[in-house]
């Protein structure tokens, strides 16, 4: 009998597009919320690489303020539930449009990026 810890294993053999794909229909719906919550941090770790900025704080407020202004913007609507992005997109626009996807569109605030980019995700803001 396949255990949960089988298919975990099964997943993390996998490359990271088609895990998150099938996580939700063979893992139990926890699992399959940190797997894509692991992804969404790694796509906003890799984008607030790609911003300049000394502290942290500064890239996390950068970042919440490119997530916001992100999701305001009219490219968000054209371009949410596309698989593939146009050619010309940066990569920081593509990190962008994987860590909201990943978010279900909600851009996160100042803090909670801050808590992303230093490791600290809380159970408290597991959920947003």
């Amino acid at each position: 009998m396949t255990t949960p810890r089988d298919l975990s294993r099964i997943l993390d053999s996998l490359p990271a597009a088609d895990a998150l794909l099938l996580s939700p229909l063979i893992e139990a719906p926890a699992a399959a919320r940190a797997r894509r919550m692991a992804a969404r941090d790694d796509a906003l770790r890799a984008a607030a690489d790609l911003i300049e900025g000394g502290s942290d704080y500064a890239r996390a407020c950068a970042l919440a303020c490119a997530l916001g202004g992100f999701v305001a913007g009219s490219t968000w609507r054209a371009h949410r539930d596309a698989d593939t992005l146009p050619a010309d997109a940066t990569p920081l626009y593509v990190l962008l449009h994987r860590a909201l996807r990943l978010n279900d569109g909600k851009p996160l605030r100042w803090r909670q990026a801050l808590n992303v980019l230093r490791g600290a995700r809380t159970p408290c803001n597991f959920l947003s």
